[in-house]
């Protein structure tokens, strides 16, 4: 038997070749990985994107508290020191604890609140009175400058309370 084209061979067939659905376990868990850290990155994101807004807006603050300050170092008048510094913190209040929290208050009311809503540790209260007080009277050359130390304090107290408190505060209305 040595006739080979009598046997019954047939001719070698390959398989048929490698789908790519379903993949394998590896791609799957690697296409999970990759969502897992995509949004891992997006949550850190979006958490420390308030805290950079706050910051900057604390530093550009600051920043407006010392030229309304030299302003008033070069002109010495009072009144419009005191507009532009009673405009300034409204304006960091109110996007450190939104509108609805500070946009109605006014007078007294308005002073008592600054006063208690962060209550910096270096600076007297009773410094913020001359916000109020201040347009109706003459001002005092001495008042101005105390009232510029406690709104400095009141900003570095607010930029220490509010990254304190997390991403979430910046709406809440929280007078804390």
């Amino acid at each position: 038997m040595n006739n080979f084209d009598q046997l019954p061979l047939r001719d070698i067939h390959l398989p048929d070749p490698v789908s790519w659905w379903p993949p394998a376990i590896g791609w799957w868990l690697l296409s999970a990985a990759v969502i897992l850290i995509a949004f891992s990155l997006w949550a850190i994101v979006r958490r420390m994107t308030p805290w950079r807004r706050r910051k900057k807006l604390l530093y550009l603050a600051a920043k407006e508290l010392d030229r309304i300050e030299q302003e008033y170092d070069t002109t010495r008048d009072g009144r419009t020191a005191l507009q532009r510094l009673s405009i300034l913190m409204r304006r960091v209040s109110m996007s450190i604890f939104g509108r609805h929290a500070v946009a109605g208050m006014c007078g007294q009311r308005w002073a008592d609140w600054l006063a208690n809503a962060i209550q910096p540790d270096s600076a007297r209260a009773g410094d913020i009175r001359v916000l109020v007080e201040g347009p109706y009277r003459p001002t005092d050359p001495d008042e101005l400058p105390a009232l510029f130390v406690y709104c400095r304090a009141w900003l570095r107290a607010a930029n220490k309370k509010q990254a304190g408190r997390g991403a979430k505060v910046g709406r809440s209305g929280a007078q804390g």
